[in-house]
């Protein structure tokens, strides 16, 4: 390692149904799972006025074309932008009271922090979705406008330009936030309500989405994993038209605990009751695949790759390579598998989880928090910002 200092029978799932008790960067691309998202291997600027263009962990988004090639149904340029990336290359409790913390059937979730666990926790099924929707939840397409339009759960809402929520502005940036208000507000997003927030299966995206609706003040908030695919396979029906809510005034009330900021990841490096999960590539992690200023990692971190989440990791490349014909293998694993693989972490310590820019990290910290681990934090900046901190020390190399 070279350091620098610069330059059961039936196995029982994560996620809930009804029946458990219904709870719920870069030079380079990284993993873009919203279908019909084109997505192009170019820097992209975040201007300080909030424009349109911007780099949501290592991915350009641009509007893509409506009808792009598909390969096992998803779009062709996810498939290969989440190939890249690979390296290889119960719903809430429909309570009305707005900060109630959400809970967890699933074992040890009794010790977790309610704090962080109501900020992280909730990842439904089809059946979920349903349920959800027969109490009048909002569902949240977080895909690409043209996706959105050639299909997607009834009733469900799309916000123009929604991939800025995902950035999450912090207390200072007053326009920013004025504009995630006023944008929430439009399409009808009420943080008071019950709130279920999908794209394509394994999409961090939807994830990314969901925690956002957390930090923005929302406490009923899930993310339906399988996506617009899973709601085909179980036969529900799809809808084409556009889906437009009555227009809400939108009061946020930020949770900072939720993440925590490049200045506190530098002043605790090392301390003992912090982990850091790098959830990137394994060549991100070496810094073989540079994607930032610097190639590498925080020291000390340890790494297991979100697609690590999925039943198969390699379909994403499998799905290029036309080795499988869809995306099936992006389930979530049972649960006593997912145990095994976050095993080496110890609950009682803060889990700080990171990627590029944020947005895969997600998917593995709404993991982390069912799995009853209940001092989960997004490093939302990540190693974008990380890399940028000449100060900064990089680790390389196998760890």
């Amino acid at each position: 390692m070279r350091w620098s200092r610069r330059g059961a029978s039936r196995r029982r799932s994560i996620i809930r149904s009804p029946q458990s008790a219904c709870r719920a960067s870069s030079p380079c691309c990284t993993t873009c799972s919203a279908p019909g998202r084109a997505a192009r291997c170019r820097r992209r600027r975040w201007g300080r006025a909030g424009a349109a263009r911007r780099r949501i962990d290592g991915m350009t988004s641009v509007r893509p074309h409506a009808r792009a090639p598909h390969i096992g149904g998803l779009p062709a340029s996810v498939v290969a932008c989440i190939a890249r990336a690979s390296g290889e290359s119960s719903l809430p409790d429909p309570t009305p009271h707005r900060n109630e913390p959400m809970t967890s059937s699933l074992p040890n979730a009794a010790s977790a922090t309610p704090s962080m666990t109501s900020g992280l926790a909730g990842i439904v099924d089809a059946a979920g979705v349903a349920a959800a929707m027969a109490r009048d939840a909002i569902v949240w397409d977080v895909r690409d406008g043209a996706s959105f339009a050639q299909g997607h759960i009834p009733g469900a809402v799309h916000v123009p330009g929604g991939e800025r929520l995902l950035r999450l502005p912090t207390p200072e940036e007053g326009g920013e936030l004025a504009w995630v208000a006023n944008s929430l507000g439009e399409a009808g997003l009420d943080l008071d309500r019950e709130i279920i927030a999908y794209g394509t299966r394994g999409s961090p995206f939807a994830y990314a989405g969901a925690f956002a609706l957390r930090y923005f003040g929302a406490r009923r908030v899930a993310t339906f994993h399988d996506g617009i695919e899973g709601w085909r396979e179980a036969g529900e029906a799809i809808e084409t038209t556009g889906s437009r809510r009555q227009p809400v005034t939108v009061e946020l009330r930020l949770d900072p605990a939720l993440v925590i900021s490049t200045r506190e990841v530098l002043a605790r490096l090392g301390a003992p009751d912090m982990v850091l999960l790098d959830v990137r590539t394994p060549g991100e992690f070496a810094g073989t695949d540079v994607r930032a200023a610097r190639g590498g990692r925080i020291p000390g971190a340890i790494n297991i790759p979100f697609e690590a989440n999925w039943r198969d990791p390699e379909t994403a490349v499998k799905l290029a390579r036309g080795l499988v014909a869809d995306s099936t293998g992006m389930r979530l694993k049972p649960l006593d598998e997912l145990r095994d693989l976050y095993a080496s972490l110890d609950p009682a310590k803060e889990i700080v989880v990171y990627c590029q820019s944020g947005v895969r990290a997600t998917e593995t910290a709404s993991v982390l928090a069912e799995l009853g681990f209940g001092r989960v934090r997004l490093y939302k900046r990540s190693w974008v910002e990380y890399a940028l901190q000449p100060e900064a020390p990089v680790a390389t190399g196998e760890a």
